[in-house]
């Protein structure tokens, strides 16, 4: 039965995730360790290695399986002492020069869940080609994976423990120019990682901060953990309530951030991102922006007026990572709520965003700029929709491809069709819509972006469905 386990764990967008004591446990991340450290000494030398976790149940239980298999392995091998946030522990891996990273997270996933991420030696997610590599491991060495994993006993030999949260902390406050202006900020981390750290770091900036949700909870006090919708909807009542100047949130791991203004306004994080790239454009500090599929064409043209290069990516992070890694990219984003900069680590981080926005907002204010953008490039309109799928959505998505890109093609609406991730439905004025398997639930998620005279996300929702369903 276990080799039959092995042989079926897949790699979604961001590593392996799944509900936990369901489809992940024990056994599910002993092999992805071992798979993962017989794939990478086999690649380079591995002789350190961190492994670090979130608030989420069995998240520390889980991580103490992955030290195991490490000395095993025998491997130097650290844990963190309290759960850490992914994007600090990307800060880690390079600033103390481990080899490799596992942090146990599902990041903004239902609390139902959990996961194991991989962070290569640079700071970013292992790649796709390691990805797959990986795979084959656990195929191929299966029946050996599984003699492995269940004689597999806890070590004697105390833990080696680290604690990067104060000199994080100190390095992201040396990054941000002092304050111009005293801002008063709620913040929420939303029962998850960021807790001392975020609201720390602005305090030591000059800021006031009060806190919300403010202790760790595997359930997440009933929460989604992720900075969006009914969370950030409260979070904004609640700054314009009590009269504050801003709200920051976070999700479960610390990667994404959600920004509330001052009147209530509820940034997406396509604004976030937009915001840095106007800011950086106008100052002549970024030559190149990465952009995913899924992230607003405004970023196109903002570019376009200070000739700016765009490179757009596939979904993920870890793609834009890749391109910051090899200095082809100075700022990359996705529409999730997270911002990478060359300049720090290849990673989404919503502490550094965090810091770097009150910066913004402490100068210019976030509203006067956002509407300043909106002026100049217009104000489009962004939308989402999910269609629940039985089985692995991308098998699913797969059957239908072609069946869709037909559809498009057919419809008329489509000034291109984009298929470097999923399908994508661009239009003569810059609109768009995008449909694509989730990495991560079972779902289809169809993104769209219209202007003003465009009505097209309905019509393109209606073809897919219809694909799908028929």
């Amino acid at each position: 039965m276990s080799v039959e386990i092995i042989r079926s764990i897949k790699f979604g967008t961001d590593g392996v995730r799944g509900v936990i004591d369901a489809d992940f446990n024990e056994l599910i991340v002993s092999s992805v360790a071992y798979a993962a450290l017989r794939y990478f000494k086999r690649k380079r030398d591995v002789g350190r290695v961190i492994v670090s976790y979130d608030t989420r149940r069995k998240s520390e239980t889980y991580a103490r399986v992955i030290v195991e298999v490490c000395k095993r392995f025998g491997i130097e091998t650290s844990i963190v002492s309290r759960p850490t946030p992914t994007p600090v522990v990307s800060w880690t891996v390079r600033e103390y020069k481990y080899d490799l990273a596992f942090q146990v997270t599902a990041s903004h996933n239902p609390p139902e869940y959990n996961g194991v991420k991989i962070i290569d030696h640079n700071g970013c997610s292992i790649s796709d080609e390691d990805a797959e590599e990986i795979m084959k491991i656990l195929q191929k060495e299966s029946e050996e994976i599984s003699r492995f994993v269940t004689t597999l006993q806890p070590s004697t030999a105390p833990d080696v423990v680290l604690d990067p949260r104060e000199s994080y902390i100190e390095y992201v406050i040396s990054s941000v120019p002092a304050p111009q202006r005293k801002l008063r900020i709620l913040f929420d981390p939303l029962y998850g990682t960021t807790i001392g750290y975020t609201d720390e770091i602005l305090r030591r900036l000059g800021y006031e901060v009060k806190c919300i949700h403010y202790e760790f909870d595997p359930n997440f006090g009933g929460l989604e953990p992720c900075p969006e919708g009914v969370n950030l909807e409260n979070l904004a009542k609640l700054v314009v309530e009590s009269g504050l100047d801003l709200g920051i949130s976070h999700d479960g791991d610390g990667d994404r951030i959600g920004v509330v203004t001052g009147r209530g306004r509820i940034l997406t994080g396509n604004e976030v991102l937009l915001l840095f790239v106007y800011e950086y454009a106008r100052s002549g500090r970024i030559r190149t922006v990465a952009r995913t599929v899924a992230t607003t064409s405004l970023v196109d043209k903002i570019c376009r007026e200070f000739n700016i290069k765009v490179i757009e990516t596939p979904v993920g992070i870890k793609y834009i990572a890749e391109l910051l890694v090899k200095g082809e990219a100075d700022i990359g984003g996705e529409e999730s709520g997270g911002v990478a900069f060359r300049w720090h680590v290849p990673e989404k981080d919503g502490i550094y965003t965090a810091a770097h926005i009150c910066d913004i907002e402490s100068r210019e204010g976030i509203d006067n700029l956002l509407d300043e953008i909106y002026r100049r490039y217009g104000m489009p309109r962004f939308r989402k929709h999910k269609i629940k799928v039985e089985g692995n959505p991308k098998e699913v998505f797969s059957k239908y491809r072609d069946d869709i890109v037909r559809a498009l093609a057919e419809s008329g609406m489509c000034s291109s069709i984009v298929t470097i991730d999923g399908v994508k439905c661009v239009l003569q004025d810059g609109s768009w819509v995008l449909v694509r398997p989730s990495g991560t639930e079972p779902v289809i998620r169809i993104y769209g972006e219209e202007y003003a005279n465009s009505n097209v996300f309905e019509s393109v929702v209606k073809i897919i469905e219809n694909v799908i369903r028929r």
